[in-house]
């Protein structure tokens, strides 16, 4: 399976649950997908990775819009760089337990697993607590 496939069948899959599009195709990774980056839906991200990936880009766009408006006078750029970059660290943390959670609720496959997935599970009716 190519990796359009693969992640043709991820959608699909994020399709049949309860998830919303928004969530599992944000404005970003569609942005991606539209400049020829074959990303991966953030269900099927490592934890490390969805945490940067969200932080980066939400520190990068939070920060310049709190220098622009509000910190430009008061702050040091090296502050205001700092005080982004831990929001961004909160934020992508935040994100990446979402995903991970929205991941094992839904039951969802590896990504390496999508090859040999013949049928996706029924789709999930409510979030279930974390059992182990």
């Amino acid at each position: 399976m190519t990796e359009l496939e693969k992640r043709a069948a991820a959608l699909a899959l994020l399709r049949r649950s309860f998830v919303k599009p928004g969530n599992f195709q944000p404005p970003a990774l569609r942005l991606l997908w539209r400049m020829g980056v074959n990303a991966r839906p953030p269900h099927f991200c490592g934890f490390l990775y969805n945490t940067l990936f969200s932080g980066t880009l939400f520190a990068a766009i939070w920060g310049s819009f709190m220098w622009l408006t509000l910190w430009h006078g008061d702050h040091a750029p090296l502050r205001a760089a700092g005080v982004a970059a831990l929001a961004g660290l909160a934020y992508g943390l935040i994100m990446a337990c979402y995903y991970a959670y929205g991941k094992h609720v839904l039951a969802l496959p590896s990504w390496e697993a999508l090859d040999a997935t013949p049928e996706p599970a029924p789709p999930a009716t409510e979030y279930a607590p974390l059992t182990h």
